[in-house]
């Protein structure tokens, strides 16, 4: 049995309805809003006053480590904690064991979302884009398509096979799915082990020189020129490489991007203190280039923000920095961090968009509906409320962030779908 809600005075965020930015009553009953508008009658038993709501959000780029290293995150877990950040559906790197580079795998994870447990936040699976991840073969991309995958990605793996691109996209564009990449060139930027720059030079730690991102990007885009295919590039974060995806998108190719939130908070300067939290790929960047990042957002540049999600066990982080493993968690933290940290750069309205309607358009997923009749889809978050970021609410099973004991201000509330 699905919740009966009364949202009462709330503001709606959803640009373009007849009531964006005006409060509303809602009344959600079985899964459909049931009654929307000023001043509804209802008999729901559980009322939430005074909140903020928008369509759903969406995270495009999230490891939950299952099958195979569920220790560090199963689906249960991380759609647990992705709702808890306020996310209904999440895309899912195909990074597992076995690799999810066949149907089966991709079946693995739809399949769970038919069964007896409900999951929390829907799972949207991403293929392969190359057997094993190997930047070799191509996958059975349309296999997976017909099985439920929504784009393809080697994820973390920026490989220089430009051939297996240039096929990958031309294949893809047959049935509409995007391919999505990281900008990154493994030869210039090998052995690298954070931005290189200043702060590089004072640690003493070989530095990842921008042109590693730069060079890729300029390629991948040569071959989109070529191929006309549709092309996301995730977690974008040099000056430079907007600069490129900028002039792509005046040109008319078809091409996106997203920024994961950690790009947008911490410079390189919090290596400093050799926390391996902080260490992370692409590499943490100079203000400057935060800056860059939050104006390319706010123009549209960047289309989508996401939470690059990585859990990882103890044993991959404490350890001393050169060893450890890149990433950290962010799902359950994503929207307190943008709320905390840059409400006063990045405005609510565009937030929500990067989060909701952006990323669903990019996968070819249905627009959210918001209105009298419609399944309930949304996102119900309180911008004021503070509340502290620990072991003990983290719903993650992994625990690798650099917000530990962090005060924020702003809360998701609920999710209702």
């Amino acid at each position: 049995m699905k919740a009966h809600i009364y949202l009462k005075n709330c503001i709606l965020h959803h640009i373009g309805h007849p009531l964006h930015s005006k409060q509303i009553d809602m009344e959600v009953q079985d899964g459909i809003i049931s009654q929307m508008g000023e001043s509804i009658i209802s008999t729901a038993t559980e009322i939430i006053e005074n909140a903020h709501i928008s369509a759903g959000w969406f995270d495009m780029r999230v490891s939950f480590c299952d099958p195979g290293n569920e220790h560090k995150e199963d689906l249960i877990s991380g759609a647990k904690a992705a709702a808890a950040g306020g996310f209904t559906g999440v895309a899912t790197l195909p990074n597992t064991v076995p690799v999810a580079d066949n149907k089966s795998q991709i079946e693995y994870q739809k399949n769970i979302q038919r069964g007896g447990q409900m999951l929390a936040t829907d799972i949207y699976p991403m293929g392969a884009l190359s057997v094993g991840l190997l930047g070799k073969d191509m996958a059975e991309l349309y296999d997976m398509f017909q099985s439920g995958a929504i784009a393809f990605t080697d994820g973390d793996k920026a490989h220089t096979n430009s051939g297996l691109l240039m096929r990958c996209l031309q294949y893809a564009k047959v049935f509409g799915a995007p391919i999505v990449v990281m900008a990154n060139d493994e030869e210039l930027s090998k052995g690298g082990k954070m931005h290189e720059g200043l702060v590089s030079v004072n640690l003493g730690l070989k530095g990842i020189p921008d042109i590693a991102e730069t060079a890729q990007i300029q390629k991948c885009l040569e071959i989109v020129r070529y191929t006309e295919g549709k092309l996301h590039f995730s977690k974008v974060s040099t000056p430079q490489g907007l600069q490129l995806i900028a002039a792509a998108k005046a040109e008319g190719l078809n091409v996106t991007a997203d920024i994961s939130i950690q790009h947008l908070i911490h410079t390189d300067t919090a290596l400093e203190s050799f926390d391996t939290h902080y260490k992370v790929m692409p590499p943490l960047r100079p203000q400057n280039y935060i800056d860059a990042m939050i104006k390319a957002i706010n123009d549209g540049t960047i289309d989508c923000i996401v939470s690059d999600h990585k859990p990882e066990n103890i044993e991959n982080k404490a350890v001393e920095f050169d060893y450890a493993a890149t990433g950290c968690i962010g799902t359950q933290t994503l929207y307190s961090a943008y709320q905390t940290y840059l409400a006063d750069k990045i405005s609510l309205n565009i937030f929500v968009k990067a989060v909701s309607n952006n990323p669903r358009n990019i996968l070819n997923l249905p627009a959210i509906q918001i209105e009298q009749g419609a399944a309930a889809n949304l996102t119900v978050f309180d911008p004021t409320e503070k509340w502290i970021y620990n072991k003990q609410n983290n719903l993650s099973k992994s625990y690798n962030t650099p917000f530990d004991n962090m005060e924020f201000t702003g809360k998701v509330l609920k999710v209702i779908k």
